[in-house]
């Protein structure tokens, strides 16, 4: 039920108003997130188990390994202890990846001027910094909450059954929880709006031009409102369905992406010398990068449980794939940009004009 409402609310506004109703809605979402996370915070801090803000990290820092091989000295441990690399991959696949998510890039359009990047910069960090700080934050505790056990749903179940534990009691944590589920329907509604107006954007706007004449600005705009109408349709159809194929796909998506045009989207605003070749070629090894990789390891499990398992198996190493996605095309767009054709002096002036 929550599902159709997230979808139909998303449709609606992307319907009505566009690009400047989800900068609107964001905006609003983005303050729901903050009071969100500090009630969460707080709450859970609060707890018994817990211990407060002056008995937690002795606590945390006591628990034994669980089985996963992680230990509380871990999670206290500024760099991860043994769990570095794991930790670092998914602070640069989290952190750098959005660079190269064009859902990310499209709100741009949206700027009013450029006092107002300004302004959004110092914003946006303070904002990443409270939602980043208050999850991993809560994600740590949930071994004080939950008695070091993992759920019965497995780490999907963990916050769910750490909120429900927490703040399923008194009148005033009930009330901090629907709090906290308006922030989970507001980040939800933020990431389904922003990929659907890029996906619709890049088919009405920048697709079908080049391919129909007399193309109308209504036609575009029609266009772009069926197509929003249609992937959000599409989205809570897969999200309902549970379709296993695409829960793998999903996996890769943001490592795929990101590496897709992370290069070209980075050089691009930075280098004058970057070319239309070095763009593509930055494209291309970015996914095959991460396809080349995923193919050999769903060859090397490949066994008596059959290649969904084997590809399953690959999936658990998209996080270090995407990276390496990443790096590959922030390496090749510069290189290739080096010998190949440069944009006239025009084209270049009008891009880069102050």
């Amino acid at each position: 039920v929550w599902m159709l409402v997230i979808a139909v609310v998303t449709a609606a506004y992307l319907m009505l108003g566009g690009y400047v109703a989800a900068a609107y809605t964001d905006f609003v979402q983005g303050i729901i997130m903050i009071f969100g996370v500090f009630a969460m915070v707080i709450a859970i801090v609060n707890q018994g188990s817990v211990g407060g803000l002056g008995g937690f990290f002795e606590r945390l820092a006591s628990v034994p390994d669980n089985g996963d091989g992680i230990t509380g000295a871990q999670l206290t441990n500024l760099f991860g202890g043994g769990s570095w690399k794991f930790l670092c991959v998914n602070i640069l696949l989290t952190s750098f990846g959005t660079w190269g998510l064009p859902q990310m890039v499209s709100k741009y359009y949206a700027i009013k001027d450029d006092n107002s990047i300004k302004t959004a910069t110092v914003v946006s960090t303070v904002f990443a910094l409270i939602i980043g700080a208050g999850a991993y934050f809560i994600g740590s505790l949930s071994r004080l909450i939950l008695n070091n056990n993992l759920p019965s749903g497995g780490y999907d179940s963990v916050i769910p059954d750490v909120l429900m534990k927490s703040l399923g009691g008194s009148l005033g944590t009930i009330i901090i929880l629907s709090v906290v589920l308006l922030l989970l329907l507001s980040a939800s509604m933020s990431t389904l709006s922003s990929v659907v107006l890029s996906s619709a954007s890049a088919i009405s706007i920048d697709l079908v031009p080049t391919v129909k004449k007399n193309y109308t600005k209504r036609q575009e705009m029609l266009l772009t409102r069926f197509l929003c109408i249609l992937f959000v349709a599409f989205s809570y159809i897969f999200a309902t369905q549970n379709i296993s194929i695409i829960v793998n796909i999903m996996s890769f998506s943001w490592g795929i992406v990101s590496g897709c045009f992370i290069g070209p989207y980075v050089w691009g605003i930075y280098s004058k010398k970057t070319t239309k070749a070095g763009a593509w070629a930055g494209m291309v090894c970015g996914f095959l990068t991460v396809a080349a990789t995923t193919a050999v390891l769903t060859y090397l499990n490949c066994g008596a449980d059959g290649i969904g398992a084997a590809f399953k198996a690959a999936s658990s190493k998209a996080p270090e794939m995407g990276v390496a996605a990443m790096i590959v095309s922030l390496i090749t767009v510069p290189v290739v940009s080096s010998f190949t054709k440069k944009f006239d002096e025009e084209h270049i002036n009008n891009v880069f004009i102050k």
